[in-house]
């Protein structure tokens, strides 16, 4: 009686454990989105010594201390949590070429006040290499929550402006 009870017991170990292992058969979906932007002629205007590049149809601006402010385009896709996201491909159309008389303006330095003293943090221009910046874009993912549900962000910076120095 013994041996009946052990080996129906280890039966039923056995046999509970099979739904554990079983593979679930989901069918992935490849799915592509594109999305067009269209940018207007840039507007180049002089300002103190050195030249302001705007896009009217930008919504943002690069601003690294100490580098040209130059307009960006940022735009934030939402998709539904445990998407992945294989590959994010940004083109533009034929470039234009702009031959400035001036420099860009650079992006200020922060300021805080600590105090009632005002400390400016190191007013050093960078060093630019041969094109700013170096990609026309760049994109973060995060996860968060919209409207009560799990969600995957995507955020793509768009440069549609770039600056050779030389």
């Amino acid at each position: 009686m013994k041996k009946i009870a052990s080996i129906l017991i280890v039966g039923i170990m056995v046999l509970s454990g099979l739904g554990a292992v079983a593979v679930s058969s989901t069918k992935q979906t490849l799915l592509e989105q594109r999305e067009m932007i269209l940018f207007s002629q840039p507007v180049i205007e002089k300002n103190n010594g050195y030249t302001l590049i705007r896009l009217p149809d930008t919504n943002s601006w690069l601003r690294t201390p100490g580098a040209p402010m130059l307009p960006a385009q940022v735009s934030t896709f939402i998709y539904p949590f445990g998407t992945k996201i294989t590959q994010v491909e940004v083109t533009f159309s034929e470039p234009q070429t702009y031959k400035l008389e001036t420099e860009i303006m650079r992006t200020p330095q922060p300021v805080t006040l600590v105090d009632g003293k005002i400390i400016t943090a190191n007013n050093e221009l960078i060093n630019l290499g041969s094109l700013y910046p170096e990609k026309p874009f760049d994109y973060h993912l995060g996860a968060g929550v919209s409207d009560g549900q799990h969600v995957i962000y995507l955020t793509i910076q768009c440069y549609p402006i770039s600056y050779k120095p030389t």
